[in-house]
């Protein structure tokens, strides 16, 4: 991950992020993140990188990318998700980016999502339109990872440890501006 791309907390009523990058993690430095989910009926928080830098204009073409891997534990579940301009940039439709749920645990766990499983989130215009993976994958803005699912629990506690993040099937030339 190239840094924090932005952290949604507009219902966190307590999150800890600082240090977010320190010397402990699975296999290095590692993200550590503690929230506690408070108001409204779908509190949520998100932490994510943007792919090519921090520009909203700038778009990555990830055709070449067979999976994405990280390791992670902490309590909860979490969405591991690619940000996508695939609803005509329109903040508030675009919210079903292409995603794929996963359970966290106490130990560290290796997970590895081959994007084919991807889909977009339910309820969302993206599900509504039938988007795949291939119809986003050109588009790409960033890799986030968000809390539960929509109108799950409030005051909930979570906790996400995250560690070396993988793009399989990526070069480095892959991921330079054109």
């Amino acid at each position: 991950m190239c840094g924090i791309r932005n952290i949604r907390d507009s219902t966190v009523g307590t999150a800890t992020f600082a240090p977010a990058f320190g010397n402990w993690g699975s296999t290095g430095r590692g993200l550590h993140v503690k929230a506690r989910l408070k108001g409204g009926p779908n509190p949520t928080v998100g932490i994510g990188a943007g792919i090519l830098g921090l520009e909203d204009s700038v778009f990555a073409d990830l055709t070449p990318l067979e999976a994405v891997q990280f390791r992670a534990k902490g309590k909860g579940k979490w969405f591991i998700e690619i940000v996508t301009d695939s609803v005509d940039r329109d903040p508030i439709e675009n919210w079903g980016n292409m995603s794929i749920p996963f359970q966290l645990e106490q130990e560290w766990k290796t997970f590895t999502f081959p994007v084919g499983l991807l889909q977009p989130r339910q309820y969302s215009k993206q599900e509504r339109d039938k988007l795949t993976w291939e119809d986003v994958r050109k588009k790409a803005l960033a890799i986030r990872i968000d809390n539960q699912s929509y109108g799950e629990r409030p005051n909930d506690s979570l906790e996400l440890w995250l560690d070396d993040v993988r793009l399989l099937g990526l070069s480095d030339g892959d991921l330079k501006l054109k």
